[in-house]
């Protein structure tokens, strides 16, 4: 195991029940409603927790992939990504052996760049690799959960 970096970045999410199911999330200066779909009880004011983390799976790509294209001389001329999750809603109902979570990620993309195929491959293999988001979800994170009542 590593040991910790005095150098850590330290990012915060700030949330709280606005109504029914609507939560908001303020990050640095943005703001962002989360819900759940009319379906679920909620009232569709924005995405779903879910919703949120496919989004910043996919984002996280994208951006892994636009910040180490130029320094391997690759010229991104666009990227597209779809990212679909596979969740069993019943393990959220908990039912016995079935996970709450995703039990499937499927991350397409697809890639119009400028530049020697290696170097595109390795743009590639460095997105996977370097991911934040990626790395959170194919590892076991640490989470501390403090509640005051």
């Amino acid at each position: 195991m590593i040991p910790m970096s005095k150098a850590l970045a330290k990012y915060t999410a700030n949330l709280s029940l606005q109504e029914g199911l609507n939560v908001l999330s303020t990050f640095r200066s943005h703001k962002i409603d989360i819900d759940e779909p009319k379906n679920l009880g909620g009232t569709d004011k924005g995405p779903s927790p879910i919703e949120l983390l496919l989004a910043a799976i996919g984002s996280c790509q994208i951006i892994t992939l636009a910040f180490f294209a130029p320094r391997l001389g690759v010229k991104l001329k666009a990227v597209e990504t779809v990212v679909e999750g596979y969740l069993d809603p019943r393990g959220f109902m908990g039912v016995s052996g079935v996970r709450p979570g995703f039990q499937k990620i499927r991350i397409s993309t697809k890639i119009q760049a400028e530049g020697p195929s290696e170097k595109i491959k390795e743009l590639v293999r460095i997105s996977e690799e370097r991911c934040p988001v990626n790395d959170n979800i194919r590892n076991n994170t640490s989470i501390e959960l403090l509640v005051e009542t």
